[in-house]
């Protein structure tokens, strides 16, 4: 199955990118050409393209988090999100944090509209964003799908950091390694192939103190 012919006709996704911010490139590469029967070429593209569609998403979180984005502009984007990068408006959105060892899930609309009102006023100003080029793509596995057929999912895992204020302190800051889930199948009403995400699970919450400490 050339699954990956039609994935190059999206040509404006293959713009300029870091290859090495997928983590483990050769061996991504490796299991994305078995599976889809493709050229390392090929399998690079798909990279790209997942890599691309990766970043517009966490580029987005941060500005419907923003006190910099206008307020319309948050639910607008938000809107646009869902609609653009995740399999429905019920996809599950997983939380945790410091002071809890529970975890919450809310659908995706739920969890973007606490961002773009500083979770309902707890916070004067919301910060999220993610390290930079700090991605790493899990192994593709083939399922049966009710809805869709053949499916692929696989998922890709980023560090999001996250501070909310009061005034000028900060009240709450942590960082959480954040899985995002994705399938990618075929649209039936049309040729093309869809990559959307299921669910984000909370894998790993930490301090700022504790994830710098990893990285020294």
């Amino acid at each position: 199955m050339r699954i990956i012919i039609q994935i190059l006709l999206i040509g404006t996704f293959f713009l300029m990118f870091q290859t090495s911010a997928i983590g483990g490139f050769d061996e991504t590469a490796s299991d994305i050409m078995k599976k889809f029967r493709c050229s390392k070429e090929q399998a690079i593209k798909f990279m790209k393209y997942v890599s691309n569609t990766m970043t517009k998403i966490e580029n987005n979180i941060s500005n419907i988090a923003s006190n910099s984005t206008p307020k319309k502009k948050r639910f607008s984007i938000a809107q646009d999100t869902i609609e653009t990068y995740f399999e429905s408006s019920s996809s599950k959105i997983y939380r945790t944090s410091l002071s809890s060892n529970r975890v919450k899930y809310t659908p995706v609309t739920e969890y973007f509209n606490l961002l773009a009102t500083n979770y309902n006023g707890k916070y004067d100003e919301i910060e999220i964003y993610f390290k930079e080029n700090w991605i790493k793509m899990g192994n593709i596995e083939e399922f049966y799908n009710r809805k869709y057929g053949k499916t692929y999912e696989f998922s890709i895992d980023a560090w999001q950091y996250f501070v909310g204020r009061l005034g000028d302190d900060i009240v709450y800051g942590d960082v959480t390694l954040k899985s995002f889930n994705y399938i990618f199948y075929k649209d039936k009403n049309s040729e093309f192939w869809e990559l959307k995400v299921k669910a984000v699970v909370a894998k790993e919450t930490l301090s700022k103190k504790e994830f710098e400490g990893l990285w020294k």
